[in-house]
């Protein structure tokens, strides 16, 4: 029997998605994960999958919206009608948007979502070109975030503002075990705040905290299970 994604991937993608919207519409089951990989979907694509999956899989527990960087699955408008549907949402677990370019507006919007979102633990933000400014916002969430583990910013243009804001987030944050920032260009003073913040910061539930890409000196270094 061929795979749903194969028969898909062999349509236009605006088809493609108009068929996946009716056949999620149309599910007897609740769907627990579902991965999409196509091109450019566009806003009201994303729209009528937000919609299906709302209204007919409550289960709905990790969705994976992945990009490739060059080519963005969702786009602003998408990430837009997605957050909204974030800050409703009370099953969701795990949320991929790497890849999609989405920029800061595109950052403030999820960040936004997340403000609200009571069950999210891994986020993936990864390669999304947020910068500094939105990195700030995410920060602001984080903050006060409670249900978060894993946070993955690399490849963002972050450097030392935004870096700033998240290392002084986890001063308040208790729960987030993992926080990858590889790719981004980190000053090194902003490297010794990190370094101060986890050495008083208290062990999270997991036991032991994971920080990847901070650079100090000349090289890279990851900083793993700092009490």
């Amino acid at each position: 029997m061929p795979r749903l994604d194969d028969v898909l991937g062999g349509l236009p993608h605006e088809t493609a998605v108009a068929l996946l919207s009716e056949l999620l519409a149309g599910l007897r089951v609740r769907l627990a994960s579902l991965s999409l990989s196509a091109p450019v979907i566009g806003a009201e694509s994303v729209g009528k999958i937000v919609d299906a999956v709302t209204a007919n899989s409550a289960a709905l527990s990790t969705l994976n919206l992945k990009g490739t960087g060059r080519c963005c699955l969702i786009g602003v408008d998408g990430v837009g009608l997605l957050s909204e549907a974030l800050a409703r949402n009370n099953t969701l677990t795990a949320l991929d948007l790497g890849g999609n370019t989405l920029g800061v507006h595109g950052a403030v919007k999820v960040a936004d979502a997340l403000a609200t979102n009571s069950t999210l633990t891994t986020l993936n933000l990864h390669e999304n070109m947020i910068q500094d400014a939105g990195a700030c916002h995410v920060a602001r969430v984080l903050a006060a975030n409670t249900r978060l583990t894993a946070l993955e910013l690399g490849h963002n243009g972050i450097r030392g503002k935004g870096a700033a804001h998240l290392a002084a987030a986890l001063r308040r944050n208790t729960t987030l075990t993992r926080l990858d920032l590889r790719g981004n260009e980190l000053y090194a003073e902003t490297a010794q705040e990190f370094v101060e913040v986890l050495r008083t910061r208290p062990p999270p539930p997991g036991g032991s905290f994971t920080l990847l890409g901070v650079s100090l000196c000349q090289g890279s270094r990851d900083l793993r299970d700092l009490d």
